[in-house]
Protein backbone atom coordinates (compact mmCIF):
# COMPACT_ATOMS: atom_id res chain seq x y z
CA UNK A 1 0.00 0.00 0.00
CA UNK A 2 1.50 3.35 -0.99
CA UNK A 3 1.36 6.29 1.13
CA UNK A 4 0.72 9.96 0.13
CA UNK A 5 1.61 12.66 2.07
CA UNK A 6 -0.86 15.27 2.38
CA UNK A 7 2.19 18.07 0.57
CA UNK A 8 1.78 16.09 -3.00
CA UNK A 9 -2.38 16.14 -2.27
CA UNK A 10 -1.75 19.30 -2.03
CA UNK A 11 0.44 20.07 -5.14
CA UNK A 12 -1.90 17.59 -7.16
CA UNK A 13 -5.38 19.34 -5.91
CA UNK A 14 -3.22 23.24 -6.55
CA UNK A 15 -2.48 21.85 -10.30
CA UNK A 16 -6.15 20.61 -10.64
CA UNK A 17 -7.42 23.89 -9.56
CA UNK A 18 -5.04 25.96 -11.36
CA UNK A 19 -5.52 24.04 -14.32
CA UNK A 20 -9.72 24.05 -14.38
CA UNK A 21 -9.46 27.61 -13.45
CA UNK A 22 -7.14 28.97 -16.38
CA UNK A 23 -10.01 26.96 -19.07
CA UNK A 24 -12.70 28.82 -16.87
CA UNK A 25 -10.98 31.70 -17.57
CA UNK A 26 -9.96 30.99 -21.52
CA UNK A 27 -14.22 29.99 -22.06
CA UNK A 28 -15.66 33.40 -20.22
CA UNK A 29 -13.32 35.83 -21.46
CA UNK A 30 -13.73 34.44 -25.03
CA UNK A 31 -17.32 34.15 -25.02
CA UNK A 32 -17.89 37.58 -23.25
CA UNK A 33 -15.37 39.22 -26.18
CA UNK A 34 -17.79 38.25 -28.27
CA UNK A 35 -20.80 39.19 -26.93
CA UNK A 36 -19.62 42.36 -25.84
CA UNK A 37 -17.74 42.66 -29.63
CA UNK A 38 -20.13 45.23 -30.46
CA UNK A 39 -20.78 47.00 -27.50
CA UNK A 40 -17.05 47.52 -27.03
CA UNK A 41 -16.63 48.71 -30.82
CA UNK A 42 -19.60 51.42 -30.20
CA UNK A 43 -17.76 52.40 -26.77
CA UNK A 44 -14.35 52.76 -28.89
CA UNK A 45 -15.89 55.02 -30.94
CA UNK A 46 -17.51 57.08 -28.86
CA UNK A 47 -14.30 57.24 -26.87
CA UNK A 48 -12.70 58.76 -30.51
CA UNK A 49 -15.44 60.84 -31.25
CA UNK A 50 -14.94 62.38 -27.80
CA UNK A 51 -11.34 63.31 -28.42
CA UNK A 52 -10.09 62.31 -31.84
CA UNK A 53 -6.34 62.79 -30.64
CA UNK A 54 -6.20 60.55 -27.99
CA UNK A 55 -6.00 56.53 -27.40
CA UNK A 56 -8.53 54.20 -27.00
CA UNK A 57 -7.66 52.14 -24.46
CA UNK A 58 -5.62 53.41 -21.12
CA UNK A 59 -2.91 50.98 -20.18
CA UNK A 60 -1.35 50.83 -17.13
CA UNK A 61 1.27 48.61 -14.83
CA UNK A 62 0.05 46.26 -12.08
CA UNK A 63 1.27 43.60 -10.58
CA UNK A 64 -0.19 39.93 -11.16
CA UNK A 65 0.53 36.52 -10.17
CA UNK A 66 3.61 35.90 -8.81
CA UNK A 67 5.00 39.51 -8.69
CA UNK A 68 5.02 39.53 -12.72
CA UNK A 69 4.10 42.68 -13.98
CA UNK A 70 1.75 43.39 -16.82
CA UNK A 71 0.04 45.90 -19.04
CA UNK A 72 -3.87 46.13 -17.56
CA UNK A 73 -6.18 47.70 -20.39
CA UNK A 74 -9.32 49.47 -19.82
CA UNK A 75 -11.16 52.35 -22.00
CA UNK A 76 -9.71 55.60 -21.63
CA UNK A 77 -11.90 57.74 -19.10
CA UNK A 78 -9.78 60.39 -18.50
CA UNK A 79 -7.89 63.09 -20.21
CA UNK A 80 -4.53 62.44 -21.46
CA UNK A 81 -2.91 64.92 -18.83
CA UNK A 82 -4.26 63.36 -15.92
CA UNK A 83 -1.90 61.94 -13.33
CA UNK A 84 -2.11 58.23 -14.12
CA UNK A 85 -0.20 56.61 -11.45
CA UNK A 86 -2.11 57.87 -8.99
CA UNK A 87 -6.40 56.94 -8.24
CA UNK A 88 -9.04 59.23 -9.13
CA UNK A 89 -9.96 59.62 -5.88
CA UNK A 90 -6.68 61.25 -4.37
CA UNK A 91 -7.42 63.99 -6.94
CA UNK A 92 -8.08 67.94 -6.10
CA UNK A 93 -10.66 67.96 -8.10
CA UNK A 94 -11.01 64.98 -10.27
CA UNK A 95 -14.10 65.68 -12.77
CA UNK A 96 -12.22 67.95 -14.48
CA UNK A 97 -10.17 65.68 -16.08
CA UNK A 98 -12.93 62.71 -16.64
CA UNK A 99 -14.68 62.87 -19.91
CA UNK A 100 -18.18 62.78 -21.04
CA UNK A 101 -18.57 59.56 -21.94
CA UNK A 102 -15.46 58.70 -19.23
CA UNK A 103 -18.52 59.36 -16.71
CA UNK A 104 -20.87 56.85 -18.02
CA UNK A 105 -18.15 53.89 -18.79
CA UNK A 106 -16.94 54.25 -15.19
CA UNK A 107 -20.46 54.77 -13.32
CA UNK A 108 -21.62 51.33 -15.33
CA UNK A 109 -17.82 49.35 -15.21
CA UNK A 110 -18.17 49.24 -19.35
CA UNK A 111 -13.98 51.21 -18.68
CA UNK A 112 -13.32 47.34 -17.48
CA UNK A 113 -14.79 45.71 -20.75
CA UNK A 114 -11.21 45.63 -21.63
CA UNK A 115 -9.38 43.58 -18.95
CA UNK A 116 -10.95 40.64 -20.70
CA UNK A 117 -8.25 40.41 -23.22
CA UNK A 118 -5.68 40.43 -19.95
CA UNK A 119 -8.06 37.31 -18.28
CA UNK A 120 -7.77 35.68 -21.77
CA UNK A 121 -3.68 36.24 -22.61
CA UNK A 122 -3.68 35.00 -18.62
CA UNK A 123 -2.37 38.11 -17.00
CA UNK A 124 -5.54 38.10 -15.08
CA UNK A 125 -8.52 36.11 -13.74
CA UNK A 126 -12.11 36.29 -13.73
CA UNK A 127 -12.12 35.19 -9.99
CA UNK A 128 -9.20 36.31 -7.90
CA UNK A 129 -8.15 39.48 -6.03
CA UNK A 130 -7.84 42.62 -8.40
CA UNK A 131 -4.04 43.20 -9.61
CA UNK A 132 -2.04 45.61 -7.74
CA UNK A 133 -0.60 49.05 -9.19
CA UNK A 134 3.36 49.12 -9.77
CA UNK A 135 3.82 50.54 -6.66
CA UNK A 136 1.62 47.36 -5.03
CA UNK A 137 -0.86 48.92 -3.53
CA UNK A 138 -4.07 46.81 -4.09
CA UNK A 139 -7.88 48.60 -4.39
CA UNK A 140 -10.69 47.81 -2.31
CA UNK A 141 -13.39 46.65 -4.33
CA UNK A 142 -16.55 47.73 -2.78
CA UNK A 143 -20.02 45.78 -4.14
Amino acid sequence: MQMINSDEKTTKFLWYRDFFKRILDIMVSSVALIIFAIPMLIIAICIKADSKEDPILFKQVRIGKNDVPFKIYKFRTMRTDAPHQMATEKFENPEVYITKIGEKLRKSSLDELPQLLNVLRGDMSIVGPRPANSKGERGIIMA
